[in-house]
């Protein structure tokens, strides 16, 4: 059985505080229940949570890479700049 846990319990499951747990069950991004006026969540939930997010970031993180390798254009020397484009006597 899955049981609910206060937002300050799931503090122990994981590395985000309480307000900030409150904060994305507020949001929607995290499934919680609000019971009067304290948010529940469950393991399962708080697991779910966390796999999304870590998901996102190891996306984000692949893509800013591939993103840098694109940019990156390759570097040449001045020497052998001017060899190719210009007049190769100032290269020297």
């Amino acid at each position: 059985m899955n049981r609910y846990l206060s937002l300050s319990k799931a503090t122990e499951f994981c590395s985000y505080s309480q307000e900030y747990l409150g904060l994305r069950a507020r949001q929607g991004k995290l499934k919680a229940i609000k019971i009067g006026r304290n948010w529940f969540t469950t393991e399962n939930w708080l697991k779910e949570y966390i796999d999304n997010v870590n998901s996102y970031v190891t996306e984000r993180f692949s893509l800013f890479c591939q993103e840098d390798k694109q940019q990156e254009e390759p570097r040449i020397s001045r020497r052998a700049f001017w060899v190719k484009f210009g007049n190769h006597e100032k290269a020297l």
